[in-house]
């Protein structure tokens, strides 16, 4: 199989921590190659800020982490839209979406998280997405518009954030959360009692120990139909129900992974 890369270091991951690692190696090694991959067709960007280019206050480079020279300055040959899809870890070599390969001396993965989706009828079609990516808030901002109606499904972070930016947009929102309270891995039950009246002060309709079941076609829109059988108007719904670590690139290798 022909070799197309030969850094002696390969990055895996070209978020806040692949650009972090780059900067400690370069603090040890001045002019080892490096070959940064990253799986989206666009120069790396701070993914938090990705909210902001859903409300319109950040657009393009603004959100990106580092500008052309910085890459050229430190040795950097960055690689989008062509994700490292196998591991050969005796080889030292791996391969990527398009078929390249790249033998490596040093690897490093930091490739992070990817969304969990649940399995909810009908949500494959919907007008819906996850919020973790500049292609998600492409999907999510022509649905987005002032008047009509949103559903979150999760209340940590990432869909607070979504509330908040959704709300900003014009359109009411209810908000579904399976645990007991808002931000049930942060605030304890007192905390999250005052960040629902808060939410609820700025008109969010916010559901906890609650689910969607389904999502349906209702006459020329759609509906969620909550655990009890209520149905929602929605005009958009984000997927905000967690994070996984993107762990595939080890399948079938033999490394060990605990957490992830």
């Amino acid at each position: 199989m022909p070799v197309f890369f030969t850094p002696q270091y390969a990055v895996v991951g070209a978020g806040v921590a692949g650009i972090a690692a780059i900067e400690a190696l370069r603090s040890v090694d001045a002019e080892g190659p490096i070959l940064l991959i990253n799986g989206e067709d666009v120069s790396p960007y701070c993914r938090p800020l990705i909210i902001e280019e859903l409300t319109g206050e950040r657009e393009g480079d603004a959100i990106r982490l580092r500008d052309a020279a910085w890459y050229r300055n430190h040795g950097v040959e960055l690689l989008t839209g062509d994700p490292a899809c196998a591991l050969d870890p005796a080889e030292k070599m791996l391969t990527l979406e398009s078929g390249r390969t790249v033998q490596f001396e040093k690897l490093l993965v930091a490739t992070g998280s990817t969304p969990f989706t649940p399995g909810i009828e009908g949500l494959d079609g919907a007008p819906a997405a996850t919020l973790f990516c500049r292609d998600d808030v492409a999907k999510l901002k022509p649905l987005c518009g002032e008047g009509g109606n949103a559903v979150v499904l999760g209340m940590g972070l990432i869909g607070l954030q979504a509330i908040k930016a959704i709300k900003a947009l014009g359109m009411s929102v209810t908000a579904f959360e399976m645990a007991d309270r808002v931000l049930p891995l942060i605030l304890d039950r007192e905390a999250a009692a005052l960040a629902q009246q808060r939410l609820e002060g700025a008109g969010v309709d916010v559901r906890t120990n609650a689910s969607v079941a389904s999502v349906t076609k209702n006459g020329p829109g759609w509906a969620a139909e909550s655990g009890e059988g209520e149905k929602i108007p929605v005009d958009v719904m984000v997927v905000a129900a967690g994070r996984r670590p993107a762990t595939g690139l080890f399948a079938g290798t033999g490394v060990a992974i605990t957490g992830g």
